[in-house]
């Protein structure tokens, strides 16, 4: 029912149902606009890849068409991966991080899960890291369960996973096999000129020198390098700082190998010269300016107590393994 109360003001009555108020208020015509905040599409602190794909994505003010371009992937991937249905191949992981700007996956402690961190976040397959750090796939699927961990010292084994440098990753293996120079030797360890240490290992000891800016020198006996006819029995002394080797003679595909990777090795003249070098004694090659194929090379042997012994020394360097030398190795000159 409607009736007119005081002036021109209408008041209608409706029927009374329970729980009704009984009066409405009339709306004027115009356009309405309801307004909310709207939600995000992603959360505050993103877990999932897909959530940190999506924030990324929106923070930078780009459609799924234009980040799966900077991806390299189809603009379906994308949103699979944001709704999290699919997980990316490892190939494009290194893409996803320098999109992301960082790397959604904390870094572990664990070794064995540390080279597997390294390894997604550069792209690479099991046998591809494999085949560039020169161990078999089991064995690198071994290290990556826990079952197994890496020859050498642990801290350079880390390194795997520490570096970007791809180069650094074949330096890291050479850095665990040189752990292991010398240990055929009677004693395998030796004294620190620079500490004064002794009982120390070859290896630490020429890793020292080297920090300090220092050559070291290998003086060896008969048939030096017999069974090391792998290139890692060479690296590792050049590894290692190691600027010549000394000897009675040379096992020759070792001696061939030395000569790749810049490691002079020189031969005594007089074998009983060999009898003449000490344990704490520091040595001088001279005249390595003027080089030459089938030149005698001097060494001097400075001794603690003050006094010098000068032995000569041959070489069986031709011209291009004299360019190599003075290069650092056969590859430094293919490089340039």
């Amino acid at each position: 029912s409607c009736r007119q109360v005081a002036g021109s003001r209408l008041e209608f009555q409706l029927p009374q149902p329970a729980n009704f108020q009984g009066f409405v208020a009339f709306l004027s015509l115009g356009p309405k606009t309801l307004k909310s905040r709207k939600p995000t599409p992603y959360p505050d602190a993103p877990a999932a890849l897909g959530d940190h794909l999506r924030k990324r994505r929106h923070e930078s003010g780009l459609l799924q068409e234009d980040a799966a371009d900077r991806l390299g992937v189809n603009t379906w991937t994308l949103a699979n991966s944001e709704k999290g249905c699919a997980k990316p191949a490892l190939r494009f992981w290194p893409g996803i991080i320098e999109f992301l700007a960082n790397d959604p996956n904390s870094e572990p402690s664990d070794l064995a899960q540390r080279i597997q961190w390294a390894r997604r976040r550069r792209g690479l397959s099991l046998r591809v890291l494999a085949k560039r750090l020169r161990v078999d796939p089991d064995t690198l699927r071994l290290w990556e369960c826990g079952v197994r961990t890496p020859q050498g010292e642990k801290g350079q084994c880390r390194k795997w996973a520490e570096s970007d440098d791809q180069a650094s990753l074949q330096n890291s293996r050479i850095a665990c096999v040189s752990s292991r120079l010398t240990f055929g030797t009677e004693r395998g360890e030796g004294r620190d000129l620079l500490s004064g240490e002794s009982g120390l290992p070859f290896p630490k000891i020429a890793r020292h020198y080297k920090a300090e800016g220092l050559r070291c020198v290998v003086v060896g006996d008969e048939n030096y390098g017999e069974g090391s006819s792998r290139e890692h029995a060479a690296m590792s002394p050049r590894f290692l700082g190691c600027a010549a080797v000394i000897v009675r003679n040379f096992a020759r595909i070792h001696e061939s190998n030395l000569k790749k990777q810049g490691v002079l090795p020189l031969i005594f003249s007089d074998p009983s010269d060999y009898e003449k070098v000490q344990e704490r004694d520091r040595v001088s090659i001279v005249g390595l300016a003027q080089l030459t194929e089938d030149c005698p090379v001097s060494a001097v042997l400075h001794h603690e107590d003050g006094s010098e012994d000068r032995i000569e020394t041959r070489h069986t360097l031709n011209e291009d393994q004299i360019i190599w030398f003075r290069a650092g190795s056969a590859l430094n000159v293919l490089c340039t």
